[in-house]
């Protein structure tokens, strides 16, 4: 998960990239809960993830930050 905020950070060094990031943010979220859903349900999990994005951009990229799954299933 670090190497991917790593990655992430520095491509996000780029203002334009930072702009467009933060303003799909939601938007991919909600895509990717659709597919973990769909994962969970094949395999008979269920996760009660929240339906909007908990997370600010500044946490998501803390390298100390770590949400708490338990809440999530």
């Amino acid at each position: 998960m670090n190497n991917f905020r790593n990655d992430l950070s520095d491509f996000l060094d780029s203002k334009n990239y930072y702009k467009h990031f933060s303003a799909n943010l939601d938007k991919n979220y909600k895509k990717a809960l659709k597919q973990v859903q769909l994962k969970a349900e094949n395999a008979n999990f269920y996760l009660n993830l929240p339906l909007e994005l908990p997370f600010t951009i500044e946490q998501i990229l803390d390298d100390d930050w770590y949400p708490n799954f338990r809440e999530y299933s």
